[in-house]
């Protein structure tokens, strides 16, 4: 199965697709890869223009705003993206599959979800909390049960936080514990068809892996998983630490950046050359 890589429009919230291209160093290096766009009111819009130089692949939905890690930031985010109901107008009006954190698919949402989203491809992301990939997993089969195309969809940071229960992956051991970690999610998601998978390479901590603190051999390994996992859709996820949701212009500094995150997994062999 071939894997569906995008990219996340969070590293620019509202400055748009030009603005996204404009971080990532010119519609070259993105090549043919998707986005996968931030649904923040007001700002999902500019990805529709016909003129636009990106393909939207899917559409982010209502987030987790009420975890206790979670920063005044996440809260405010929270408050402006769009509805669950806005969010599937969206999906049925332009395409792509569509994604919500865990807790807006609670055992009491089933009905709601069968009614408003048949016939669309529904993502569900695990959050910050304890036994979130459980009730992931467990949400999705009651969607599935109901008509629903639903498929998990793993954030390895938000797992990563939730089994060492910390607010930001720093420290001596990363590396290893995210070996094991990919081990243990080879075994929990062994049963699923159709993965999705946030991989959050940003420079905002407390939600993102420490990019720079990872040896490239790693991203082998990482390919690896991706590939027997079975994951069909990837997104790279890029946070960054300030100004990620109100449209502040890119640096220099987070072009060179961005590049050498797409030149680290591309060598890795996570998606070819004629991709980005």
């Amino acid at each position: 199965m071939a894997t569906n890589w995008t990219i996340s429009s969070d590293c620019v919230g509202l400055g748009g697709p030009e603005r996204l291209v404009q971080g990532y160093g010119g519609i070259t290096q993105i090549g043919g890869l998707g986005v996968e766009v931030i649904c923040l009111r007001g700002g999902w819009q500019p990805f529709t223009n016909r003129n636009s130089p990106l393909k939207v692949d899917g559409w982010h939905g209502p987030v987790d705003g009420k975890n206790g890690e979670r920063q005044l930031l996440d809260m405010a985010l929270a408050g402006a993206m769009v509805t669950r109901q806005e969010l599937v107008n969206i999906g049925r009006r332009q395409g792509g599959y569509l994604l919500v954190h865990q807790r807006h698919v609670a055992d009491n949402d089933y009905d709601w979800w069968e009614k408003g989203a048949r016939g669309q491809v529904v993502y569900v992301e695990n959050c910050c909390e304890p036994d979130s990939l459980e009730l992931t997993i467990r949400a999705v089969a009651g969607l599935r049960e109901r008509g629903v195309s639903a498929r998990v969809l793993v954030d390895l940071v938000h797992y990563y936080k939730e089994i060492h229960q910390m607010a930001a992956i720093v420290g001596e051991g990363v590396e290893n514990n995210l070996k094991r970690m990919l081990a243990d999610l080879s075994r929990i998601l062994e049963k699923e068809k159709y993965l999705g998978m946030h991989l959050p390479l940003g420079t905002r901590k407390v939600d993102s892996l420490p990019f720079e603190a990872i040896s490239g051999p790693f991203w082998k390994i990482m390919a690896k998983f991706i590939v027997d996992g079975g994951f069909s859709q990837v997104t790279l996820e890029n946070q960054r630490k300030w100004g990620n949701y109100v449209g502040l212009p890119v640096t220099r500094e987070d072009v060179a950046r961005n590049r050498r995150i797409l030149d680290t997994l591309r060598s890795a062999g996570m998606f070819s050359e004629r991709k980005v």
